[in-house]
């Protein structure tokens, strides 16, 4: 069976042809599911494009005080060994 190498977190390792194509199917879909869900970040015009950046820099900037909150619960309980 024909294989491609493949890198990986700094490893390469052997992977056959119809496995690599398989990944590259799924990744596609699963980038055109982002795009349909969240916006294209190459396509569409530069308004939409405008509007896209500041809507999700905004969600981030409301959920921000509650990630880090979490994180730190997080790195607390791990160090009290819970």
């Amino acid at each position: 069976m024909p294989s491609s190498r493949a890198k990986l977190a700094g490893m390469t390792v052997e992977v056959s042809d119809t496995l690599l194509a398989e990944v590259v199917v799924t990744l596609r879909g699963a980038g055109a599911r982002f795009a349909l869900l969240h916006g294209s970040r190459v396509t569409g015009t530069p308004a939409a494009r405008v509007r896209w950046v500041a809507t999700t820099r905004k969600i981030y900037a409301d959920e921000a005080p509650r990630l880090r909150r979490s994180h730190r619960e997080f790195v607390e309980s791990v160090r009290r060994g819970r």
